[in-house]
């Protein structure tokens, strides 16, 4: 399941990459966007996260945890990065 839910964001980055800006907002003041970072960078740090998270996972089990919550971060940063 979690190798499943990383294989799916790595994915997701992939697609998202062709649909967004070069630039992608990471912070949000006042309900704008104050920071941006590099579109490659911003969609692929997390899945790189989510990766090492694995081989951290086989050490120690409660390390699962962090798998779905960069999921769910993930997930917004690609809203995000589609929207804005």
């Amino acid at each position: 399941m979690l190798l499943t839910v990383t294989v799916l964001s790595v994915l997701a980055s992939c697609i998202v990459s062709f649909y967004c800006s070069p630039d992608i907002p990471i912070h949000f003041s006042g309900g704008h966007a104050d920071q941006f970072v590099n579109k490659y960078i911003g969609l692929f740090i997390i899945p790189a996260l989510m990766i090492i998270t694995l081989f951290i996972h086989r050490i120690y089990n409660q390390a699962a945890w962090l798998i779905y919550f960069l999921t769910c971060l993930h997930l917004f940063m690609l809203y995000s990065a589609l929207v804005y």
